[in-house]
């Protein structure tokens, strides 16, 4: 009798388990950006860039020395591109002194 006591009350943890799961990942959504490859981008045009978060960590703290930035300071191809700046995007010259989120 114990047994089977233990088994039913074994079923019901477990659904409501499978329960709460299924309405917790029901809560949240997550949008993928689908991409097709290889993949480009030239960061010539505002609709190369579109949707990118530069920094997201660095948003109001100025005492990370390094960011990313688009710009003109060096390019591989044609005229932009990101790399890591230490002044705003001016030079691709970054900080190697100090440990940093990038």
């Amino acid at each position: 009798m114990n047994t089977i006591l233990h088994k039913n009350q074994t079923k019901k943890h477990r659904a409501f388990t499978h329960v709460l799961l299924l309405l917790l990942f029901a809560t949240f959504s997550i949008q993928a950006q689908i991409t097709e490859l290889p993949y480009f981008c030239g960061f010539e045009t505002v609709d190369d860039t579109a949707g990118w978060v530069l920094n997201p960590v660095a948003t109001g703290a100025t005492k990370l020395p390094n960011k990313w930035a688009i710009g003109r300071a060096v390019a591989n191809m044609g005229l932009n591109s990101l790399y890591i700046s230490k002044n705003g995007g001016e030079t691709n010259e970054y900080v190697n002194e100090k440990v940093a989120a990038v």
